[in-house]
């Protein structure tokens, strides 16, 4: 799979799914080049995720909801890379934040002594 992606080509196949939201074949190649921004966005930044379950989760969670989003893609106000990094990034932080609040809910009851609890 090829991992250039020619940015001017990626506006136009944007524009075209707007568009005609039945093109499967356009649709097809939208979610390969989308697949494809997501594995490179994520190995440039480098984010250290500790299981393979979290990576595939977040790129499918991106594009997903890139999907979703794209008649809400404003030519006038962006590049379309942008705006899918924005979308990716977006994901990354909620994921994130998602996961440092559930750790923070579960304690270890090891660490506390005996005389730490009130028994009655």
């Amino acid at each position: 799979m090829n991992n250039y992606i020619n940015n001017k080509e990626f506006e136009k196949l944007v524009q075209h799914c707007q568009l005609e939201r039945d093109d499967k074949e356009a649709n097809e190649e939208l979610c390969r080049v989308f697949y494809v921004l997501a594995d490179n966005i994520l190995k440039r930044y480098n984010f250290n995720f500790t299981q393979k379950d979290d990576v595939d989760g977040i790129r499918q969670d991106m594009v997903l909801q890139a999907f979703d989003k794209l008649e809400l893609f404003d030519r006038q106000r962006g590049t379309a890379f942008n705006w899918f990094t924005t979308i990716m990034l977006n994901k990354i932080r909620m994921r994130r934040r998602r996961r440092s609040t559930e750790e923070k809910m579960f304690i270890s009851l090891d660490q506390f002594e005996d005389s730490d609890f009130l028994f009655f």
